[in-house]
């Protein structure tokens, strides 16, 4: 899953992406488990977080790392 990759590649905890996103640590982990349906909000705020670190992501579900 890219939210698992990207953030392996960030080195960062689900509270890491949480505080980021500024979404619950629980709404990641449920996410990730694809527990329930996610909005498409938290979507954003999850997707802007990685991509503000430089994180992109491609067309055919890659994650490319920010660069150094």
């Amino acid at each position: 899953m890219q939210c698992r990759a990207a953030r392996a590649m960030l080195k960062w905890s689900r509270d890491d992406l949480a505080q980021s996103a500024q979404v619950k640590a629980q709404t990641i982990e449920d996410f990730e488990n694809e527990q329930r349906n996610t909005r498409a909000s938290t979507l954003v705020a999850i997707r802007t977080a990685f991509e503000s670190t430089g994180v992109t992501f491609t067309e055919d579900g890659g994650v490319v790392p920010p660069r150094v």
